[in-house]
C-alpha cells in the first residue's frame, strides 16, 4: 500500500520558475515549474478546444489553491475559463479520443432486430462447466429463427451486448510535469574486482512524468537518513513536486488506519511529518 504526503501540496504564491518550453523543471522557491507543450498559451481557444490535459492540469492546481492568476501564466487558460473547469465533473484520464473515428458507418445489420433476444440468451443461467454462451451458439439459435445475414456482425454484437466481466482494476501512479515523485529504499548486491561481495544500499527519488531518477547510495534505512535524502533530492529536482509517494517504510510510516468508507488513512512519524510540514 501506498501513502501521499497531502502536505506536500505546493501552496506557495511565490515565483513558479521561467524556462523553455517543453521542459520539466522546479522553481528555486520551491513551487511546482511546469513546462509541457500541453501547457502552451491557449487563452484565445473555446473551452471546447481545451485538451483533457490543460483542464486535468486547471483542476489539480486549484486542488492545491493556486490562485487563478498563476494558473493562467501556466496555462495559458483565462480566469474566467479556469472558473468553468473548475465546475466541470473530474477529469480522470487525460487520454484523447482518436480522432475522426467512425460511428455506425454505413447501413445497420440486419442483427440489430435480435438484440433483446440475444442479450435475454447471454444473461441464461448456464452450468459452469460449460461457461458462458460462445458467439457461434448464438449464430446457430438466430439461424434457426430465420436470420439470414454474415455471421461477423453476429460476433461484433454478442461481443456489444455480453455482461462485462468484473475485474479488479490496475491503478498506475502517472501523472504531468511537476506533479509527483516516488521515493523507496533499495540494495544491489555487487561484486568488485578484487572478488569482494557487498550489499550496497540506496534511496531512490524518481519524478514520474520525466522518469528522471536520483539515487544516493547510504548506510542504514533510519528516519535522518530519510529526511536527508529526501531533501537533496528536492535540492537535485530544483525544488518541491506537487506531492510525494511513499512506500510503507517504517521510517516514514507509523501506522495505517482503514475508515468506515474503505479509504485507508496514514499516520506519519512525528518527525517526517514536521519535515513535510516545513516544505509545505
Amino acid at each position: 500500500m501506498t501513502g501521499v504526503i497531502p502536505a506536500m501540496l505546493v501552496v506557495d504564491s511565490g515565483n513558479y520558475g521561467q524556462g523553455d518550453a517543453g521542459h520539466t523543471g522546479f522553481s528555486e522557491t520551491g513551487g511546482a515549474c511546469l513546462y509541457s507543450a500541453v501547457l502552451a498559451p491557449q487563452a484565445s481557444a473555446p473551452m471546447s478546444m481545451f485538451s483533457n490535459q490543460v483542464r486535468y492540469m486547471v483542476q489539480q492546481l486549484r486542488n492545491a489553491n493556486v490562485p487563478p492568476e498563476k494558473i493562467h501564466d501556466l496555462t495559458g487558460v483565462s480566469e474566467r475559463s479556469i472558473r468553468r473547469i473548475v465546475q466541470e465533473p473530474e477529469i480522470t484520464c487525460v487520454e484523447e479520443p482518436p480522432s475522426g473515428q467512425r460511428k455506425g458507418a454505413g447501413r445497420p445489420s440486419e442483427v440489430v432486430h435480435y438484440s433483446e433476444t440475444i442479450r435475454e440468451w447471454l444473461s441464461e443461467a448456464r452450468d459452469p462447466a460449460d461457461g458462458p454462451m460462445k458467439s457461434r451458439e448464438v449464430l446457430a439459435r438466430l439461424r434457426q429463427q430465420g436470420y439470414k445475414g454474415g455471421k461477423t456482425a453476429v460476433y461484433e454484437l454478442v461481443k456489444q451486448l455480453r455482461p462485462a466481466k468484473s475485474v479488479v482494476p490496475i491503478v498506475r501512479f502517472e501523472g504531468l510535469p511537476g506533479e509527483f515523485t516516488q521515493h523507496d529504499f533499495g540494495q544491489r548486491r555487487v561484486q568488485y574486482a578484487d572478488g569482494r561481495i557487498e550489499v550496497v544500499k540506496f534511496f531512490a527519488s524518481r519524478l514520474k512524468y520525466s522518469r528522471y531518477v536520483d539515487v544516493q547510495v547510504v548506510a542504514n534505512e533510519q528516519q535522518e537518513t530519510v529526511v536527508r535524502c529526501l531533501l537533496k533530492a528536492f535540492e537535485t529536482f530544483g525544488g518541491v513536486p506537487l506531492m510525494g509517494v511513499f512506500d510503507n517504510m517504517s521510517s516514514a510510516v507509523k501506522s495505517r488506519e482503514v475508515l468506515a468508507d474503505g479509504t485507508v488513512k496514514v499516520h506519519w512519524t512525528d518527525r517526517f511529518a514536521q519535515v513535510c510540514i516545513q516544505w509545505h
